[in-house]
């Protein structure tokens, strides 16, 4: 009898959860993804925070582009206290997407972190992200399993001793007791393994994020040099700040793997897709190099709690005037090695959707290594020609989830996206896709009726 309610405890013992592993064996926990433009690189951080605490925050840098070898530090301070000497050099490690740059911070107490990330070099900078480490709770139905387990155990110990005051006496144990007993560990047995795959099929435990604000935010511009000219690098500082109570708003939530899609357009087909580094409470920058005179555009895309806003701020590049090349209609186009053949519904007109697709081919090949970019294998950028409309369209599918430690997806030949064109007229659009480590932007010209 007690082999027969020991095998049935072993059963259920085997039927526990068990969470998933990543990092040579480390919990995984809550992950987020910044892109971020540090200095001349374009990276991708990830911060998984522990389940536990005391734990190792886990810190990746990952290179978005062919870039040299990186030398980076690393530390996580919480937002209550002054920063300490307490760095951490990142170590290259090869995972199935290349070299990344990983590290690990040590944290004792729950709490908002800053985690400052250097890239050392003349190319390199600093950013500054928010970390928000929570412990996280029991997953659902442990209780349910712990008191299943606990009923095994207690059969297995009431089975024992009653086999052995059996042996004792030379007589069998009870008819009644042996049934008794074995009904109670197949029931127990059974609720184990019905509140395991539950709780397997429930996932881990998630933290709630903290959403600290809300309403509309205000973004002031300053450039450095004041009176950028062509060719020739400017700083962008954006200033956040709440609009209704002039504070720092900085509870910018991360929205496509960035806090801020900056999207600078200018004359013709000029456009720039990047993400400011956060180097202070509500304070991002990042370098650009206008490449013509005239006005640009700045539209910051953030998202503050289940809001999404687009804040335009305009400047001036001054220069030899040189004319802007003007993105063509749909057709065939080179893009480096790519011939990309770029098409829109043939009815396409203002408030009917309308699909547009982009076809790359390389040497006569479809082209299938498209990689994820911001979570999508290709992002659309529209705009008005008189500036009233400006789209930011993603591709049609399902976001890719980034995982340094797995290898990336691929995608290809054909990019497709869907838009509803608002109002008749002239629209410049710019499709982005990465390949290589190298961003692919194919500009066009479509008229609507």
């Amino acid at each position: 009898m007690h082999k027969y309610v020991l095998t049935l405890l072993v059963c259920g013992m085997l039927l526990l959860p068990h969470t998933a592993a990543a990092h040579a064996g480390q919990v995984e926990g809550p992950r987020t993804t910044y892109t971020q433009q540090i200095g001349a690189y374009e990276v991708a951080i990830v911060i998984e925070a522990p389940l536990a605490l005391p734990g190792p925050l886990y810190i990746d840098i990952v290179p978005l582009g062919e870039l040299p070898a990186l030398t980076a530090r690393v530390r996580a301070t919480p937002r209550d206290r002054s920063p300490a000497e307490n760095w951490q050099s990142t170590k290259p490690a090869t995972t199935p997407r290349g070299t990344i740059y990983a590290a690990r911070v040590q944290v004792d107490t729950p709490g908002a972190y800053e985690v400052e990330v250097i890239i050392d070099g003349a190319a390199g900078g600093r950013v500054l992200l928010p970390a928000r480490v929570v412990p996280a709770g029991l997953p659902p139905y442990t209780w349910q399993l712990v008191a299943a387990l606990t009923a095994l155990v207690l059969l297995l110990i009431v089975g024992t001793v009653a086999a052995s005051v059996a042996e004792e006496r030379k007589r069998a144990m009870p008819v009644l007791l042996v049934r008794a007993l074995g009904l109670l560990a197949t029931v127990a047995a059974t609720a184990a393994a019905i509140f395991g795959a539950l709780q397997v099929a429930a996932g881990p435990v998630t933290p709630v994020p903290v959403i600290v604000g809300g309403g509309h935010v205000n973004v002031q511009l300053a450039l450095d040099p004041p009176a950028p000219t062509a060719s020739a690098p400017v700083t962008l500082t954006l200033t956040l700040s709440d609009g209704g109570t002039g504070l720092a708003a900085d509870d910018i939530g991360v929205h496509h793997e960035a806090l801020i899609h900056l999207i600078i357009i200018g004359d013709g087909d000029r456009l720039a897709h990047i993400h400011p580094a956060r180097v202070a409470a509500g304070r991002y920058q990042v370098a650009f190099t206008p490449p013509g005179p005239g006005r640009y555009t700045a539209y910051s895309e953030l998202q503050r709690g289940d809001t999404t806003q687009l804040i335009a701020r305009s400047f001036t590049v001054g220069g030899a005037a040189t004319a802007a090349a003007v993105p063509p209609p749909p057709g065939v186009q080179r893009v480096g090695e790519i011939a990309v053949r770029a098409e829109i519904s043939p009815n396409a007109r203002a408030g009917r959707q309308a699909t547009i697709a982009f076809h790359m081919s390389n040497a006569g090949a479809p082209v299938t290594d498209l990689q994820p970019w911001l979570g999508m294998f290709g992002h659309l950028m529209i705009a008005s020609d008189d500036g009233a409309v400006i789209g930011h369209v993603h591709a049609s599918g399902p976001m890719t989830a980034f995982d340094p430690y797995l290898p990336e997806a691929r995608g290809g030949p054909t990019v497709q996206f869907a838009y509803t064109f608002p109002q008749p007229g002239t629209y410049r659009m710019w499709g982005q896709f990465r390949r290589a480590g190298t961003i692919i932007t194919v500009p066009i010209t479509v008229e609507i009726p």
